[in-house]
């Protein structure tokens, strides 16, 4: 989750828009805002 993350972040303007990943956004920007392996694995126990 965390290398898709920063892969989305990497080419945020081609990826928000595309429309088989626009949806991801949300997912993206909180796992990217939490930056911690630790963190991230909050979002899903």
């Amino acid at each position: 989750a965390m290398d898709y993350a920063e892969q989305y972040m990497e080419e945020f303007d081609l990826f928000s828009k595309s429309p088989n990943r626009a949806s991801h956004k949300p997912y993206v920007l909180e796992i990217h805002k939490r930056n911690t392996k630790e963190k991230v694995r909050e979002l899903f126990s």
